[in-house]
């Protein structure tokens, strides 16, 4: 643009040049060298103009190579650096695509319901009384989860027989019948059952023993019957002798046996009817099937002790009851009433042991 506008001036200038010729120019000759003088001039200085231009544009040129160099050599050193973190990174682990095997289709398997798990029933918890040296109940506490309950004897040396098989609803008790002395075994398990199947529980182990002679330092001796017969016996201590008496104030001998038997209800009713208001002597004849002999120290506190003078069973005229240790309870005499004494001098003629004692 600056060479054509100074260009432009030149040939402006040219032209006012051709008007305006100096004074020296008077002739055609001058004029024309005067014209051409001018011309070489315009020519020199456009001639130079271009080479001031070409130089600048050299330049400008080699300015913008420079600063395209060094933009290159920075990307080329970037580039370097970034290859050269690449290089110290580890390499991501490129996972191999296994071949995948042709899957059979399985069938749609029918969901199972879950069979819940019948919880183990416990141990039922076992308590045994003694009633009399043949007789001891063993009952037990329900068992939560329990349908009913089944009871074994022990027979042989792993022999378990059942004796008993009580529902859930069933009452939780076993009378047993001892032999007095020996040792018996029981068992008692709950079970429960459902859907036909019968799950049985953990057997509870009772070991029954009676004592062959029952004495009041027996272990249960308090559960007896014959517990029973001495405390309504002792209750009585201190009451009136009376002839023909039986209570509940004034006694004679046999009508205090009587009246502690029936009072107790020990005497049940298959022997109620056979067990009346009689003499010592009517006593023995009503119940002689029960006599156990005359020897002392095979009687238990309970027992019906019949005496006379001679030992036989004829001519009876006293009746008491065995208290243990070598004495009886009695209705002795109008003077000294009911007591407790020491059999000492009486001869013993029977004595007397009822069923359930």
């Amino acid at each position: 643009m600056k060479r054509k506008t100074i260009a432009f001036i030149l040939t402006a200038a040219l032209s006012i040049s051709s008007l305006a010729v100096p004074a020296f120019a008077t002739t055609d000759e001058g004029i024309e060298n005067a014209n051409d003088e001018m011309k070489n001039e315009v020519v020199e200085t456009l001639h130079n103009m271009d080479l001031t231009e070409e130089d600048e544009d050299l330049n400008t040129e080699e300015g913008n190579d420079q600063t395209v160099s060094e933009e290159q050599a920075q990307a080329e050193e970037q580039v370097a650096e970034e290859e050269s973190n690449d290089k110290d990174q580890p390499k991501p682990k490129v996972k191999k695509h296994k071949k995948h095997k042709k899957v059979k289709k399985v069938k749609k398997v029918k969901k199972v319901k879950k069979v819940q798990k019948v919880k183990p029933l416990k141990k039922p918890a076992v308590k045994q009384k003694m009633i009399s040296t043949k007789k001891v109940i063993i009952s037990w506490k329900p068992v939560k989860g329990a349908k009913g309950y089944i009871i074994s004897k022990k027979i042989g040396r792993k022999t378990f027989h059942k004796v008993k098989k009580v529902g859930k609803h069933g009452a939780k008790v076993l009378t047993a019948k001892t032999k007095p002395g020996k040792k018996q075994i029981y068992t008692v398990k709950a079970y429960t059952k459902k859907k036909g199947k019968v799950t049985l529980g953990k057997k509870a182990k009772v070991k029954v023993k009676t004592p062959k002679v029952l004495k009041q330092s027996s272990k249960g001796f308090k559960y007896t019957n014959a517990a029973k017969i001495i405390k309504a016996a002792k209750s009585k201590l201190g009451c009136s002798y009376i002839s023909g008496a039986q209570g509940p104030r004034a006694f004679d001998c046999s009508g205090y046996t009587y009246y502690l038997y029936n009072r107790t209800k020990v005497a049940n009713k298959l022997h109620s009817k056979k067990f009346v208001r009689s003499s010592a002597q009517g006593t023995y004849s009503m119940l002689r099937k029960y006599n156990i002999g005359r020897n002392v120290k095979k009687a238990q506190p309970g027992d019906i002790m019949l005496f006379s003078r001679s030992g036989g069973t004829s001519g009876i005229y006293h009746a008491a009851i065995y208290y243990g240790d070598g004495k009886i309870i009695h209705a002795s005499s109008p003077s000294t009433g009911v007591i407790i004494t020491p059999i000492a001098h009486r001869r013993t003629a029977a004595i007397i042991r009822l069923p359930k004692m």
